[in-house]
Protein backbone atom coordinates (compact mmCIF):
# COMPACT_ATOMS: atom_id res chain seq x y z
CA UNK A 1 0.00 0.00 0.00
CA UNK A 2 0.88 3.75 -0.72
CA UNK A 3 1.37 6.42 1.62
CA UNK A 4 -0.09 9.97 0.67
CA UNK A 5 2.35 12.88 0.17
CA UNK A 6 1.51 15.40 1.73
CA UNK A 7 1.90 18.90 0.26
CA UNK A 8 3.17 21.90 2.76
CA UNK A 9 0.92 25.01 1.55
CA UNK A 10 1.86 28.06 2.89
CA UNK A 11 0.07 31.52 3.27
CA UNK A 12 2.12 34.18 0.99
CA UNK A 13 -0.45 37.08 1.42
CA UNK A 14 -3.22 38.59 0.20
CA UNK A 15 -2.78 38.81 -3.96
CA UNK A 16 -0.36 36.16 -4.12
CA UNK A 17 -1.42 32.63 -5.47
CA UNK A 18 0.63 29.29 -6.21
CA UNK A 19 2.34 28.99 -9.49
CA UNK A 20 -0.36 27.47 -11.79
CA UNK A 21 1.45 24.79 -14.03
CA UNK A 22 4.36 24.30 -11.22
CA UNK A 23 5.96 20.44 -11.78
CA UNK A 24 7.10 18.07 -9.41
CA UNK A 25 9.55 15.66 -11.03
CA UNK A 26 9.92 12.25 -8.60
CA UNK A 27 12.73 10.17 -9.23
CA UNK A 28 14.87 7.31 -7.68
CA UNK A 29 17.09 8.50 -5.15
CA UNK A 30 20.60 9.47 -5.49
CA UNK A 31 19.63 9.18 -9.33
CA UNK A 32 17.54 10.89 -11.87
CA UNK A 33 15.45 8.06 -13.01
CA UNK A 34 12.68 8.54 -12.95
CA UNK A 35 10.23 6.75 -10.36
CA UNK A 36 6.38 6.05 -10.76
CA UNK A 37 3.39 7.97 -8.24
CA UNK A 38 0.13 7.06 -8.29
CA UNK A 39 -3.18 9.36 -7.88
CA UNK A 40 -4.97 6.38 -5.44
CA UNK A 41 -3.32 4.19 -2.34
CA UNK A 42 -3.65 0.98 -4.13
CA UNK A 43 -0.69 1.60 -6.41
CA UNK A 44 -1.90 -0.06 -9.42
CA UNK A 45 0.70 -0.68 -11.89
CA UNK A 46 -0.48 0.95 -14.97
CA UNK A 47 -2.29 3.87 -13.57
CA UNK A 48 1.06 6.06 -12.69
CA UNK A 49 0.83 9.42 -12.59
CA UNK A 50 2.84 11.50 -15.85
CA UNK A 51 6.29 12.25 -14.52
CA UNK A 52 6.40 15.35 -13.87
CA UNK A 53 3.13 15.47 -11.63
CA UNK A 54 1.38 19.11 -13.16
CA UNK A 55 -0.53 21.85 -11.01
CA UNK A 56 -3.77 23.09 -12.15
CA UNK A 57 -4.46 26.81 -12.83
CA UNK A 58 -4.77 27.14 -8.71
CA UNK A 59 -1.28 25.89 -8.12
CA UNK A 60 -2.83 22.65 -6.91
CA UNK A 61 -1.62 19.19 -6.92
CA UNK A 62 -3.86 16.40 -7.27
CA UNK A 63 -3.28 13.27 -4.84
CA UNK A 64 0.46 11.57 -5.09
CA UNK A 65 0.44 8.10 -3.49
CA UNK A 66 4.55 6.75 -3.18
CA UNK A 67 5.58 3.42 -2.67
CA UNK A 68 9.13 3.88 -0.90
CA UNK A 69 11.44 6.77 -0.97
CA UNK A 70 12.06 9.35 -3.67
CA UNK A 71 14.29 12.27 -4.13
CA UNK A 72 11.44 15.04 -5.70
CA UNK A 73 12.38 18.54 -7.03
CA UNK A 74 9.74 20.87 -7.76
CA UNK A 75 9.94 23.80 -10.06
CA UNK A 76 7.90 26.31 -11.93
CA UNK A 77 6.21 25.82 -15.21
CA UNK A 78 9.41 27.10 -16.99
CA UNK A 79 11.52 24.54 -15.19
CA UNK A 80 13.27 27.20 -12.39
CA UNK A 81 13.47 25.87 -9.09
Amino acid sequence: MAGLLTLPFFDVGAGITPADGALLFFNVVGSETDKDTFPTASATPGTAHTNPVVANIKGVFPAIYLVGDYDWVLTDKNLVQ
